[in-house]
């Protein structure tokens, strides 16, 4: 699960990412983190399905830009 490439191109450089853990229940349609670009924006990551995380990408959360 993530972002569109649309979505990557409207916020322009993403700074921070806020991811569930690992064993998380998500529910659907409710917000499970945020991305926040250059210009302060923070978007709400919403979940398309219910279901338990069972993988974050650590990378992301440590580089953001490299989400891209």
């Amino acid at each position: 699960m993530g972002i569109s490439q649309f979505a990557v191109e409207q916020l322009g450089d993403v700074t921070q990412v806020d991811l569930p853990r690992e064993g998380e229940m998500l529910k659907q349609n409710e917000s499970f983190g945020s991305v926040e670009s250059g210009e302060s924006r923070i978007r709400f990551l919403l979940a398309p399905v219910s279901g338990k995380v069972v993988k974050v990408n650590t990378t992301l959360q440590d580089s953001p830009e490299y989400g891209e």
